[in-house]
């Protein structure tokens, strides 16, 4: 049992890896490819200058939980799947 914990560990630091590459490879490019348009601009300057936000858009404790469900996930469904692959290869 501790071999199959280890391994879905490693398998949701694998997942969590990928997800967070791809997450910044998309806004690499997104950044990257941004284009401006400056034409209709001039109009929202007005909206924009008249509303205010504030507080904080995010928190750590939500990164962390979030970080924490997707590990939990992914190691449940590695070792439901490992389960199902012995259980369908010993019935041959």
């Amino acid at each position: 049992m501790k071999r199959t914990l280890l391994q879905a560990f490693i398998f949701s630091i694998l997942v969590c890896v990928l997800y967070y590459g791809i997450q910044i490879g998309v806004g690499m490019y997104k950044t990257l490819t941004y284009v401006p348009e400056i034409q209709n601009q001039y109009e929202n300057v007005e909206h924009l200058q008249q509303r205010v936000t504030i507080g904080a858009a995010g928190n750590s404790i939500d990164g962390l939980m979030f970080f924490s469900g997707i590990i939990l996930i992914s190691m449940v469904s590695f070792i439901a799947g490992k389960r199902l692959f012995q259980k369908f290869r010993g019935n041959r």
